[in-house]
């Protein structure tokens, strides 16, 4: 137990010293940079910034509440199947779904030429590039968040809201809104957090858009002013506000278990039927097509153009890209997967309030945007390399990569390895101990055969998200370390749609099977 006690410690020292660095940043000696960020960018991010979150939480809002109140309250066919679907746009990547919206409805996107030759309308018109477009790309590709949420407060308050109302006297928007609605808060709040999170953390799709937020603040000041501290003052402005929304989400989620009913009842489902089901399946099936099936389409007809006219030049171009994918992929799900089973061993036993204290905040990494990290990792390590070598080493190797890597997606792997490990019984370690059986054995024969599953399918999300991963990776890589999220990247900065499709592909591809898995694993928790 002593080496997974030292070993969680030192995840949380590495989660904890990076923000400390980034909390002093200001005292730093705060030159022409700064007061040009005060007087000209900071207000154009803070502004852009809030309209962008409380346009995509408007959104985000208008599309899953609809939706996950139709789920749970009405029958009608293929309802699984188009479940299935609503949860799907989170396979694609944001920057993914920014840059198809962009190609298809951009300035000179598909879509934009042909209406302006066919019906004489002016591209500037049609063109999504602007705040309000991105706020409509953020809130197709993260209103499932909001949907899961608000599907399983509705199963678990929906009947009993309906026959209280009944009970009243009132009628069935009298329910939802004074009953149903406020006892799913909680959820409803989670849900809504997330979402925010996830804007705020975004680099690709709002460096595309041209829209400036903190996070292509950050970007701009490092790689376009070429002044770190000033990438730090401002990653150390935004890092306040995400622990505050990282606290608010934990104590909506802690909420919840004081929100949830005895025994859910079981829904009386209202089937839809004739024209309604008609109209039902119309407007579904318009807005399928726009946020999962026209992107799909738009990926397949592209991917299959490039490789038809140059196979061999993609291949080259792409060959580097991927093997380094796939190596950073395989490397850094390995390391996160190792770690994650030591610290879910250690909280096996009852621990101590302060090593509950540093077990909890060794799982906020995932809360802070990749733009914080790689700055908040580069800090400290620049201070290492000058004391120890007087000159860049630790900067320009994989260590900040793999750092970034390890504090942000560590949670992915550790809280299902966690679950997991709590439900295996203690009758299993007495009789091994009985047995004399310890330490690697012990694991030989319980810890690993009963949480094999669970390994494989956390190992196999890491791996995706590490795939997916972008400001973390272009920010810190060395040099000749291209990934295919780095790949999509500089091909949509320049506008090359076509050549950025089939890395997009590759990467959604694996992004609906990393769906399934949870999926998967929900359902498996369910029947336990």
């Amino acid at each position: 137990m002593s080496a997974s006690r030292t070993l969680s410690f030192t995840i949380f020292l590495l989660v904890v010293i990076p923000v400390i660095f980034l909390a002093f940043s200001f005292r730093e000696a705060q030159g022409e940079n700064w007061s040009h960020l005060l007087q000209y960018l900071f207000p154009e991010m803070l502004k852009e910034t809030l309209l962008l979150v409380l346009g995509v939480v408007v959104g985000t809002s208008l599309i899953a509440t609809p939706l996950a109140y139709m789920h749970s309250f009405y029958s009608y066919p293929a309802k699984k199947i188009l479940d299935a679907f609503f949860i799907l746009p989170l396979a694609f990547p944001i920057y993914v779904y920014a840059a198809i919206g962009l190609s298809l409805f951009g300035l000179t996107g598909e879509v934009t030429l042909w209406l302006a030759t066919k019906f004489g309308l002016s591209p500037f018109t049609i063109d999504i590039k602007n705040l309000l477009g991105l706020i409509q790309i953020f809130s197709f590709a993260l209103y499932p968040y909001l949907y899961v949420a608000l599907k399983e407060a509705f199963h678990i308050h929906g009947q009993q809201s309906f026959e209280v109302g009944g009970n009243l006297g009132l009628n069935r928007i009298k329910v939802i809104s004074a009953i149903l609605l406020p006892v799913s808060r909680p959820w409803f709040m989670a849900g809504i957090v997330l979402v925010i999170m996830e804007t705020i953390a975004d680099f690709g799709a709002t460096s595309m858009f041209n829209v400036t937020t903190f996070t292509t603040g950050i970007y701009r000041a490092w790689f376009g002013m070429f002044s770190l501290p000033t990438a730090a003052q401002i990653a150390s402005t935004l890092v306040t506000v995400v622990l505050i929304l990282y606290l608010i989400y934990k104590f909506f989620e802690y909420k919840k278990h004081y929100a949830m009913a005895a025994k859910p009842k079981k829904i009386k489902e209202i089937p839809i039927k004739g024209i309604k089901l008609l109209l039902f399946y119309l407007v579904i099936s318009i807005f399928l097509f726009a946020t999962l099936f026209l992107p799909i389409i738009f990926l397949l007809k592209n991917s299959y153009r490039v490789l038809l006219t140059n196979f061999h030049g993609v291949w080259e171009s792409l060959q580097g890209p991927i093997l380094n994918t796939l190596f950073l992929a395989l490397l850094g799900s390995t390391i996160i997967v190792l770690i994650s089973l030591s610290m879910s061993y250690f909280s096996r036993f009852k621990l101590k309030r302060y090593e509950l204290v540093w077990f909890e905040i060794s799982k906020m990494g995932y809360a802070i945007p990749g733009t914080i990290l790689a700055v908040a990792i580069y800090v400290p390590l620049t201070h290492v390399d000058q004391f120890l070598f007087h000159k860049n080493v630790m900067t320009l190797s994989l260590i900040p990569l793999f750092l970034g890597y390890l504090i942000r997606f560590l949670p992915i792997a550790l809280n299902p390895l966690e679950a997991t490990f709590k439900k295996i019984g203690d009758t299993h370690i007495a009789i091994l101990n009985n047995l004399g059986i310890k330490n690697v054995l012990r694991w030989k024969k319980i810890f690993l055969p009963l949480s094999f599953a669970t390994i494989s399918s956390s190992f196999f999300l890491v791996f995706l998200e590490v795939m997916k991963e972008l400001p973390i990776t272009l920010m810190t890589r060395p040099f000749g370390h291209d990934t295919l999220a780095v790949k999509i990247f500089e091909y949509t900065s320049e506008g090359d749609w076509d050549r950025a499709s089939l890395p997009s592909l590759f990467l959604v591809t694996l992004g609906v099977l990393a769906i399934q898995i949870m999926a998967s694993q929900i359902n498996n928790n369910k029947k336990q």
